[in-house]
């Protein structure tokens, strides 16, 4: 084991623990072998790539960027305490890789973390606060944070970002710090067991969904959230946040809807009205919204179930295909 201690390790040596690994308490602190060149070194411990840590820092110190080491997983890495990239690399950018931190996440400013490439739930799942100085690539994977109330600081752009809660939690993002996410964002909880929105201060927190992604957020409480894109100066880059179910507007906010919605359509997937990429909000219009249908896309929409929605327009060389449904 490693007890409290903590560990400094270049990433060349061969570390076997008859014991077994510690992962309750005690860091390791992967330092770089100081070459003079950027080498990749694998994670592994007692000869397996599927390693475990209670604390786990990647710090290269050498003073040019260009020559600090890579750490790399190839498996899955789960972090019992903080996971902290100060400097140098940690790249789990295949998507067999995973990584499950159950403590908070730092990037510092000559830090890199590149993330799994898999949108599954489990591929990068986050449990404390994340904090973000330096770099971030998404690899086009998912973020899941799945601790209970939880912060977001330091301007990062995620591919897919999830958070469901099953009990009242707070998810607090940056007062003027733009959080991103290019493909789907999901933000539910349960009636009664509200998922709080907030913003650590003034002026309001930046969450942006960007064109062509989309969306599912429910039981939301939010606050002080500019969704724009822009700063709020239109017109706005950001789609329309649509909040659903018992969701509540809790003041300041900007480019958010909460219940009803007007949706347009544009057939970028496909004829298909359930497809949530067909709409310009990246999410399927409910009984309560209002839908419009430009003659524009050369995908016009089809039904294959029973629709019902508040109000329909349909414009001049625009069409619907009921296909039997109504």
């Amino acid at each position: 084991g490693v007890s409290t201690a903590t560990v400094i390790a270049r990433g060349t040596e061969t570390l076997t623990f008859t014991g077994g690994m510690d992962t309750d308490s005690g860091t390791f602190r992967y330092a770089g072998d100081g070459n003079g060149s950027s080498d990749t070194r694998t994670l592994t411990i007692n000869a397996s790539t599927n390693v475990s840590y209670f604390g786990l820092t990647i710090n290269d110190p050498n003073a040019t960027p260009a020559n600090r080491d890579v750490f790399a997983t190839s498996g899955s890495l789960t972090v019992n305490g903080a996971l902290t990239t100060t400097s140098g690399t940690l790249n789990a950018a295949t998507a067999a890789n995973t990584i499950d931190a159950n403590g908070s996440v730092s990037i510092g400013a000559s830090g890199i973390l590149t993330a799994p490439a898999s949108t599954g739930a489990t591929a990068f799942t986050v449990a404390g606060n994340w904090t973000n100085s330096g770099t971030f690539t998404n690899s086009s994977g998912q973020v899941t944070f799945d601790g209970g109330s939880q912060s977001l600081s330091g301007a990062t752009t995620f591919y897919a970002l999830t958070k469901a809660v099953s009990s009242n939690a707070t998810l607090t993002l940056a007062s003027s710090v733009e959080q991103k996410v290019t493909n789907d964002l999901a933000l539910t909880a349960t009636a009664g067991n509200l998922l709080t929105i907030a913003s650590s201060g003034v002026p309001a927190a930046q969450l942006t969904l960007t064109a062509g992604g989309t969306q599912t957020i429910s039981n939301v409480s939010v606050s002080n959230n500019d969704a724009s894109g822009t700063g709020g100066v239109l017109p706005y880059s950001g789609v329309t946040l649509v909040a659903r179910n018992t969701s509540t507007n809790g003041g300041s906010n900007t480019n958010w809807q909460f219940g009803a919605a007007t949706f347009t359509w544009d057939g970028s997937t496909s004829t298909d009205w359930n497809t949530v990429s067909n709409w310009d909000l990246g999410i399927v219009p409910a009984s309560a919204d209002t839908v419009i249908i430009p003659s524009g896309p050369a995908n016009q929409p089809a039904l294959s179930t029973d629709v019902v929605v508040a109000n329909l327009t349909i414009n001049d060389a625009a069409s619907l295909t009921l296909a039997g449904k109504n």
